[in-house]
């Protein structure tokens, strides 16, 4: 990907996606897309948009929080099955030891994976492991309690039934 200036994934014979790598990577046309793409893979989960006080909330069975009004706007224009895929990037993700904002989520470490520059954390949210691409500086142990932040602009939102991109 790094060397290319444009590539075209494949799956099963048919081509899912071409695109420059930043396109592919930062917009996947799809969850094969999304989940082939990058080490480690996106995050993939189920949700529930629902608005509350002029407000939209993603839902999970294990976390609640607002979408920023970027996002809001973007979805609100099409028309949405109530029930979505979420896929947000490791590198998207922010963990920290105390609690940032009403959007913070709280989480314990579940695996530690030290890498130099980088580490990758598996931390869980009730019964969801998530995978997090942190610097190289953030140290932690099996079990601590820590907080996540998604960094909700760099969300991609996924038809439940087909997989495609609602937005790209």
């Amino acid at each position: 990907m790094s060397m290319a200036d444009a590539i075209a994934i494949i799956n099963k014979g048919k081509i899912q996606q071409v695109g420059t790598p930043d396109e592919v990577f930062n917009h996947p046309a799809n969850e094969f897309v999304a989940s082939f793409i990058g080490e480690p893979s996106m995050n993939l989960f189920n949700c529930v948009l629902r608005k509350k006080n002029g407000e939209l909330f993603l839902r999970t069975e294990n976390f609640e929080f607002m979408l920023p009004q970027e996002a809001k706007e973007k979805l609100e224009e099409k028309i949405l099955p109530e029930e979505v895929r979420v896929g947000v990037r490791p590198t998207n993700i922010h963990i920290a030891k105390s609690k940032k904002d009403q959007n913070s989520i709280p989480a314990e470490i579940y695996i530690f994976e030290p890498f130099g520059r980088y580490t990758i954390v598996t931390a869980k949210v009730n019964n969801m492991l998530l995978k997090i691409k942190a610097r190289g500086h953030f140290k932690a142990i099996e079990a601590e309690s820590v907080w996540l932040n998604f960094d909700t602009n760099k969300l991609r939102f996924f038809d439940k039934k087909t997989g495609s991109a609602i937005i790209t």
